[in-house]
């Protein structure tokens, strides 16, 4: 993904009733804890997938990602990083702030494993 085609302003994670009524109800110490039983109790994924040159893969506010490159090279956008990085075979990026990654496969085909919590 050249430069200029990344895009600048991701979608920021949708916030709901529920996320207000916590925040309203749980200002202070107890409110980390809620949330972190939350986060603990969140549904896990992981998926291989093989992209085929220029194809993308995107894994949309999980807070936390984890993107490592099997086989091939990998391109990734990660805003929560603040830089995109290319990935060769055997290695990994993590984020854990809940920001969309866009995974694009560059010179031929790549294998990747998107995990996710």
């Amino acid at each position: 993904m050249a430069y200029e085609s990344t895009p600048r302003n991701w979608p920021c994670e949708s916030r709901g009733l529920a996320d207000d009524a916590r925040d309203a109800l749980f200002p202070n110490a107890f409110s980390a804890f809620v949330q972190r039983l939350l986060f603990a109790l969140t549904p896990r994924g992981r998926a291989v997938v093989t992209l085929a040159p220029g194809q993308t893969a995107v894994l949309e506010g999980q807070r936390l990602a984890r993107v490592a490159c099997l086989e091939g090279q990998a391109w990734v956008t990660n805003p929560d990083i603040g830089r995109d990085v290319l990935l060769k075979g055997g290695e990994i990026v993590e984020s854990q702030g809940g920001a969309s990654m866009a995974v694009t496969a560059v010179r031929g085909p790549s294998r990747v494993s998107l995990g996710w919590k």
